[in-house]
C-alpha cells in the first residue's frame, strides 16, 4: 500500500469535490519517464530519430506556432511527414500499456460511492475522445468534467488551468490528489485548493529498492530499463498483495528479467536458424523451458537430464590422462556411488598415484556398470522421442561442453545446435560445434556468476546418473535448501514473464545479455544485512559431483562490513532534530532505513 486510505478517505469526506490528476496518479506508464513511449516506438518500428524529433516536436509548437499548450495535432502537424504513421502507434501503444494505480483507483471508488463531484485535471496533449477512452480502460468510467491543458488552453504548471477550475467549483470545496509539486500541490494550494501530493510510482519503487535507482541511473537513455522496471511497476501498483516472502522478491526481481532475457534469446536463435524443435538441459533449462513455451509455444520442447557425472563416465579413458588431471576427486566420488565394491576397493587409499592405479584396475568392475548406465540412458534418450533432425539444446553454460556431447554421443544423426548464456571453453573448442552465447564475456562479467546459476536452476536435486530406470539424485542438506528456495523463485520468475506479457503485449523490448549481467551487478552491490543474512543459508556445490559447496557470497568481505559499519556510525552521529529540519523527507527516509536494517545485523 503506497497511500494511508483512512486519512484520505477523511478528507473525501470533508470535500465536494474530488480532483485527479491522470499521469503517475490515476494511470501509470510502464516506463522510467513518458519519452521511453517515443523510445519505444523507434526501436520496435525503426523509425530514425523519431525519440529525438517527437520531443523536439513539442518545443516547435510553442515556437512555430506560438501555442503555449499544444495539442497532439499540433505536435504531429509540425513532425516530418516520414512520421505520420506513428501517430496512431503512439496512441496504441499507450491505451495498451497504461494501467490503473490500484491504491488511488480505490480513492476513486471511494469517492464515487459517496456521491462526490469527480473531476479529472491533467496537463496533456491528448484531446478529450482519447483521454476519456485511456480513462473509461482502466475503469474510470464516472466524472463530471474533464480539465485538458491542451483543450483549455491553460496548465496546472502556470496555475492558469486552475483559475478556469476555481471558476466552476469554489476552492474549499476542491480536495486535489496529483504527483507533481509544482502542478499539483504549489500552484493549487496557492488558490485554496485542499491537496494530496503522492509520490510517481518509480519514486517509490526506487526508494525500496535503492538498486534500481543506481541501474535507472546508468541506462537512463535504454527502452530496455523500462522493459526491466515496468513489469516491476506492474507488480507493486497494480496489486494489493505485495511480495512478503524475501524469495519471492528475489525470484521476481532478479532472476524475473533474467530468464526472461534468456527465454526471448532461446526463441530468437530457434527462429533465426528455422528449428522447431529444443532440448533444455536439466537443471539450469527448466524455468527457462517454462517461459519459451508461452513466448513461443510453436518451438517443440522437451526437458532433459544431461549431466555432466554421466559424461564423465562414460568417457572414462584408462589409457589418457584428461579424467585425472583436475576431475580426480569428483570422479572417485561418482565411481564410488556407481560401485560398491570399488568403494571397498578405495576406502583409506589417499596417494594420488595408488587412487589412478586403483580405478585402472578395476575396469573390470567398473566397465559393466557404466555399459549399464549408458544402455539405460540411451533409452531415456530415445524415450524422448525428438524428431527433427535439426535440434537446439539450450543449457546456462559450457566449459567442456559435456551436455552437448552427451547428447550428441546418442543422438548421432541429429545436428544440434548449442545455445547458451556463456560459455568459458577456448576458441578451438567451439570451433568444434555450432553454438550461440547470449553474453560476450570479453565485454562484460557477473560479479558472481554463481549467483546467475542459483537463480536460473531448477527446483529439484541435482541428478547423478540413472540406474535400473531410476534417476538417482544427488540429496544433501545443501541441495535441499537450494530446491526449496528454488520453488519458491521459479513460480515468481515464471510471473515476471506472464506480467510483462500483460504489460507490453505486442509491443516486444528485447533485453541485451550486457544490460541484464549489469542489473544483477547494481543488486550485488547494494546488498543490505537482510540479503546477506537470508543468503546465508545458500551454498553453491563445485564439482560434477557435488561432494564439495562454498558460500554463495562471502560474508566475512571486509569491504562490504567496513563499509556498512563506517557508514552506521557516521549517520548514527547526526541528531534527529536536525535531520528534520535541514535534511528533506526522502533522505530522512533513507538514512533511517539504512540504521534500522543495519542495526538488525
Amino acid at each position: 500500500m503506497d497511500v494511508a486510505f483512512d486519512k484520505i478517505f477523511k478528507q473525501v469526506d470533508r470535500h465536494n469535490v474530488i480532483s485527479f490528476d491522470i499521469f503517475d496518479t490515476l494511470l501509470v506508464r510502464p516506463y522510467i519517464k513518458p519519452e521511453h513511449v517515443f523510445m519505444h516506438i523507434e526501436q520496435m518500428f525503426g523509425f530514425q530519430n523519431f525519440y529525438k524529433r517527437r520531443v523536439e516536436a513539442e518545443d516547435k509548437v510553442r515556437t512555430l506556432l506560438g501555442k503555449q499548450y499544444p495539442t497532439y495535432d499540433d505536435i504531429y502537424d509540425v513532425l516530418a511527414k516520414e512520421f505520420v504513421s506513428a501517430k496512431s502507434i503512439e496512441f496504441n501503444l499507450e491505451k495498451e500499456t497504461l494501467f490503473s494505480r490500484h491504491s488511488i483507483k480505490k480513492i476513486y471508488d471511494y469517492a464515487v460511492a459517496q456521491n462526490k463531484i469527480i473531476i479529472i485535471v491533467t496537463d496533456m496533449y491528448y484531446d478529450k475522445s482519447r483521454i476519456s477512452e485511456l480513462l473509461r480502460r482502466n475503469g474510470y468510467l464516472k466524472y463530471s468534467k474533464l480539465f485538458i491543458s491542451g483543450r483549455c488552453n491553460a496548465s496546472k504548471w502556470d496555475g492558469s488551468l486552475w483559475d478556469k477550475i476555481c471558476m466552476d467549483y469554489r476552492p474549499e470545496d476542491i480536495f486535489h490528489i496529483g504527483d507533481t509539486r509544482q502542478s499539483d500541490e504549489v500552484q493549487a494550494q496557492k488558490r485554496g485548493i485542499h491537496t494530496l501530493l503522492i509520490k510517481k510510482p518509480v519514486d517509490i519503487l526506487t526508494e525500496k529498492y535503492p538498486y534500481l535507482q543506481t541501474f535507472i541511473d546508468r541506462h537512463s537513455n535504454d527502452i530496455q530499463t523500462s522493459g526491466i522496471v515496468g513489469p516491476l511497476l506492474r507488480r507493486q501498483f497494480t496489486n494489493d498483495k505485495p511480495l512478503t516472502d524475501y524469495w519471492q522478491y528475489i525470484g521476481f526481481f532478479w532472476g524475473g528479467p533474467l530468464c526472461l532475457g534468456m527465454a526471448k534469446f532461446v526463441v530468437k536463435a530457434c527462429n533465426d536458424n528455422n528449428i522447431k524443435e529444443c532440448l533444455f538441459v536439466a537443471r539450469d533449462g527448466y524455468t527457462i523451458k517454462k517461459i519459451v513455451n508461452m513466448l513461443s509455444p510453436q518451438i517443440k520442447s522437451h526437458y532433459v537430464y544431461a549431466p555432466r557425472s554421466i559424461n564423465q563416465l562414460l568417457c572414462l579413458d584408462y589409457q589418457g590422462d584428461l579424467p585425472w588431471t583436475d576431475k580426480l576427486p569428483s570422479l572417485i566420488t561418482l565411481l564410488s556411488h556407481v560401485s560398491s565394491e570399488f568403494k571397498k576397493k578405495i576406502t583409506g587409499v589417499v596417494d594420488r598415484d595408488t587412487l589412478i592405479r586403483t580405478i585402472t584396475d578395476s575396469k573390470d568392475i567398473i566397465n559393466p556398470i557404466i555399459n549399464e548406465i549408458s544402455i539405460e540412458y540411451e533409452e531415456y534418450i530415445q524415450k524422448l522421442n525428438i524428431g527433427d533432425p535439426n535440434i537446439a539444446l539450450f543449457d546456462l553454460s559450457a566449459g567442456h561442453f559435456n551436455s552437448l556431447k552427451l547428447l550428441k554421443r546418442f543422438l548421432p544423426e541429429k545436428n544440434i545446435y548449442g545455445i547458451y548464456w556463456l560459455t568459458a571453453g577456448n576458441e578451438a573448442q567451439k570451433n568444434n560445434y555450432t553454438i550461440s552465447e547470449y553474453q560476450d564475456i570479453k565485454t562484460c562479467q557477473f560479479v558472481n556468476y554463481n549467483l546467475l546459476e542459483f537463480l536460473i536452476t531448477a527446483p529439484e536435486l541435482p541428478i547423478r546418473y540413472i540406474k535400473n530406470k531410476q534417476i538417482i539424485r544427488i540429496d544433501n542438506q545443501y541441495e535441499r535448501v537450494r530446491m526449496n528456495l528454488q520453488i519458491i523463485m521459479s513460480a515468481q520468475e515464471t510471473n515476471f514473464a506472464t506480467v510483462y506479457a500483460n504489460t507490453f503485449k505486442s509491443w516486444n523490448i528485447d533485453f541485451d545479455a550486457n544490460l541484464l549481467v549489469d542489473y544483477l551487478n547494481c543488486a550485488i552491490a547494494h546488498l543490505k544485512c537482510n540479503d546477506l543474512r537470508n543468503f546465508s543459508t545458500v551454498k553453491h556445490g563445485t564439482d560434477p559431483a557435488h561432494s564439495k559447496y562454498i558460500n554463495l557470497f562471502h560474508f566475512n568481505d571486509p569491504h562490504l562490513l567496513v563499509k556498512s559499519y563506517l557508514k552506521y556510525r557516521i549517520l548514527k552521529l547526526i541528531p534527529v532534530d536536525f535531520l528534520r529540519k535541514f535534511a528533506s523527507e526522502k533522505i530522512t527516509t533513507k538514512i533511517n532505513r539504512f540504521l534500522n536494517n543495519t542495526r538488525s545485523c
